[in-house]
């Protein structure tokens, strides 16, 4: 129905969409997970960037890798983020907080200056709006990698699904390193 929805996934995007969010005029769907209100919450340092509609927050700034988090896998990018971290490589750190198409503009521009992107996707649908901007990131002239992590729905998505994905961070820093 390209309902406006966004997702809550750390304290920062809390504090943000709901300020702004809830007093705009209009309908909208704020979502949560279940699964993350049993897990403590992150909170980054600052938000680095936020779309003027909420619906992309960038929280560290870095010149090596984007990692861009779709749907409620902010969490995995954030881990991901810190092992990078402790291989002494800096990652630009998004969380896309709307799952109908958006400008990516701004992620692409930091896209193209770090040549390489990863998209965490953790939604149990087989229609993923991640697509899009691993399309338009692979449209980049420069870009040398990029690294699609999402579940793997196969024909038995009809019977439950483990909410929690995990992540092989040791694969994607291979995947990473290789170009």
């Amino acid at each position: 129905g390209r309902l406006p929805g966004l997702v809550i996934t750390n304290a920062m995007d809390a504090k943000k969409i709901i300020t702004t969010g809830l007093v705009a005029p209009g309908f909208r769907i704020i979502g949560m997970s279940a699964r993350l209100s049993k897990q403590e919450i992150i909170v980054p340092q600052r938000i680095i960037y936020s779309a003027p509609d909420n619906t992309v927050f960038q929280y560290t700034d870095g010149k090596d890798v984007v990692i861009a988090c779709f749907n409620f896998a902010f969490a995995q990018g954030w881990e991901l983020c810190q092992e990078l971290e402790k291989l002494e490589l800096k990652s630009s750190l998004f969380s896309i907080n709307i799952a109908t198409p958006i400008d990516w503009d701004y992620i692409l521009k930091q896209v193209a200056k770090t040549h390489r992107l990863i998209i965490i996707d953790d939604s149990k649908s087989a229609n993923l709006s991640c697509t899009s901007l691993a399309f338009a990131a692979s449209q980049i002239k420069t870009i040398k990698k990029v690294i699609v992590v999402s579940r793997d729905i196969q024909d038995n998505w009809l019977h439950p699904i483990s909410d929690q994905m995990e992540l092989d961070h040791k694969k994607i820093i291979q995947e990473l390193k290789r170009h």
